[in-house]
């Protein structure tokens, strides 16, 4: 017969605990297009020209629509056969924005 494991008691949770948000096995909001092949190539120099050229640092001073009109400006000029313009936005828009910077 197998020993009977005595169970631990779950430890208790402090209200503060209730009131912040749990991120296990949340799926991001963003759904890429799927595409029907994924051999295209984005540039290192298209990369290169949207940080240099819009390069979001996430200060007060900052103006986020503006950031996203610039965005949307230089990225028009990209275009690949085949690949919808949004699927293209969505894999170059973490570029833009600076890791580094403090909020």
């Amino acid at each position: 017969m197998a020993e009977h494991q005595a169970q631990v008691p779950p430890r208790p949770r402090t209200m503060g605990s209730y009131s912040r948000p749990s991120v296990d096995n949340v799926k991001s909001p963003i759904l890429h297009p799927t595409l029907p092949n994924n051999d295209y190539e984005i540039k290192s120099s298209t990369i290169s020209m949207l940080q240099s050229a819009v390069q979001f640092n996430r200060m007060v001073s900052e103006d986020a629509h503006a950031h996203v009109k610039s965005f949307y400006e230089l990225t028009d000029g990209t275009k690949v056969n085949g690949v919808p313009q949004e699927a293209i936005r969505l894999r170059l828009f973490p570029f833009t924005l600076n890791r580094a910077a403090k909020k």
